[in-house]
């Protein structure tokens, strides 16, 4: 059985750090420095253990009813057993009265890796997330904006990003970000 566990000290950071940096590419990691510029009770990096090993990691930004999951990541020699799916369980439970909202890189046949993207966002899609109807580009990067719960508008991810990052962060986020796609924002979705 998993378990999730705040990182709070500096072995296990490194370990989780470790695991980012190998999980993610550079062009959708942010620096990793950025994990500790949170505000009591909005951020959480934890890591995902097994039998007191390290099996993944998480990084969530709650913030109103919402919680954004930043980054999800499965060690390497795990992957494609079912801890993806575990980790997004766990993190139903303890975000029970909140909506689950993420990107992911858009799935499109002109990526070199559209393969892995579609598996992506079919693992989503199985363990109840929907497309929201926007797409946004941050850093040259195109994202889908998926939700499990009530959806998101992007009014609202903004609101949370702003809330995360602080209003200086927020504007160079800003200068390299735009929404590229929109479906009736207001509109809202019940899952």
């Amino acid at each position: 059985m998993i378990h999730l566990e705040t990182c709070k000290d500096r072995k296990n950071r490194a370990q989780i750090k470790k695991l980012y940096l190998e999980a993610f590419p550079a062009e959708e990691r942010m620096p990793f420095f950025l994990f500790h510029l949170k505000k009591k009770g909005q951020a959480d990096l934890s890591g995902v253990y097994e039998k007191g090993k390290l099996a993944g990691m998480v990084y969530c930004v709650r913030h109103k009813n919402m919680v954004f999951i930043f980054y999800l990541a499965v060690e390497k020699s795990l992957r494609g057993r079912g801890y993806g799916s575990r980790i997004l369980e766990k993190l139903k439970e303890k975000y029970r009265d909140c909506s689950l909202v993420l990107n992911m890189e858009e799935v499109d046949p002109s990526y070199e890796n559209y393969e892995q993207r579609k598996k992506r966002k079919d693992f989503y899609r199985k363990n109840g997330f929907r497309e929201s109807g926007f797409k946004i580009r941050e850093y040259g990067v195109i994202y889908e904006f998926m939700y499990y719960g009530q959806n998101t508008t992007v009014r609202e991810y903004q609101e949370l990003l702003r809330n995360y990052f602080g209003k200086f962060l927020y504007g160079l986020y800003r200068k390299n970000s735009a929404v590229v796609k929109q479906e009736k924002e207001d509109v809202r979705r019940e899952h």
